[in-house]
């Protein structure tokens, strides 16, 4: 299919390199020759240029938000393609999608030229129920944007303490990515609250400052996974 492009991010840029062509400012109208537009814009520019494009021709459109819905592209037809993997906003581009799951919705026509795009691409196609996709989209915030942030929090308190740069992000790497996998693989979690050791949980709050509050959240959530020991429980809860 003759596919335009709309969006000079990450996420555009890349698709547009794997489709060969040069990706379109948002001001700008694809061909009339051109079949699939993807929209490669911020969640809240979609509808808007979703609707000012059905104005002006008749194509197919695609957006790459994993939250939006297939109504923010009404009036024709329409799917999504997502992946569920980091953009950065660096200027290299991904050689491929290295396997990363990609969630699809919408017309069963676009959807299977999205799913052979995806293969040839690297990535995993999986067709996402529309009322679903919400939820998915914020199990990715958990996986990405919330651990990424945690992951920056402890290099960060690492660096404070004394460790290099260098160091720190070596153990926070090692740290992270053996414990995800263990997690993942359903050997369990690790940590204090885990293991009921309330006198190393007490030392960690006394020295954390402001990433206290952050620490006692994280340290219950544990608790959906893996039943706290109530003592443990009763001090995440407490209020200094």
């Amino acid at each position: 299919m003759r596919t335009a492009v709309i969006g000079k991010g990450p996420v555009g840029r890349f698709v547009a390199s794997r489709l060969g062509v040069t990706p379109l400012g948002r001001d700008v109208l694809p061909a009339s020759d051109i079949q699939v537009v993807v929209l490669a814009v911020p969640d809240r520019a979609i509808a808007a240029l979703a609707a000012r494009l059905r104005q002006h021709g008749q194509w197919t459109l695609v957006h790459c938000s994993g939250a939006c819905s297939l109504r923010d592209l009404a009036g024709g037809p329409a799917a999504v393609w997502h992946p569920m993997r980091a953009f950065t906003s660096t200027d290299s581009v991904p050689n491929d999608l290295d396997g990363a799951v990609v969630g699809l919705r919408g017309d069963s026509d676009v959807v299977r030229w999205l799913e052979q795009q995806t293969l040839m691409w690297g990535g995993v196609p999986v067709c996402i129920a529309e009322d679903q996709a919400v939820a998915i989209h914020a199990a990715c915030c958990f996986a990405a944007g919330f651990t990424a942030s945690v992951a920056a929090h402890a290099q960060t308190l690492m660096e404070s303490s004394g460790l290099s740069r260098d160091h720190a992000r070596r153990a926070v790497e090692c740290l992270s990515s053996s414990a995800m996998t263990q997690a993942l693989q359903g050997l369990g979690l690790t940590g204090p609250a885990i293991r009921g050791d309330l006198n190393t949980l007490e030392a960690h709050l006394e020295v954390l400052g402001p990433l206290a509050p952050l620490y006692r959240a994280l340290s219950l959530s544990m608790d959906t996974h893996h039943p706290l020991d109530s003592r443990i429980k009763a001090r995440l809860r407490s209020v200094d």
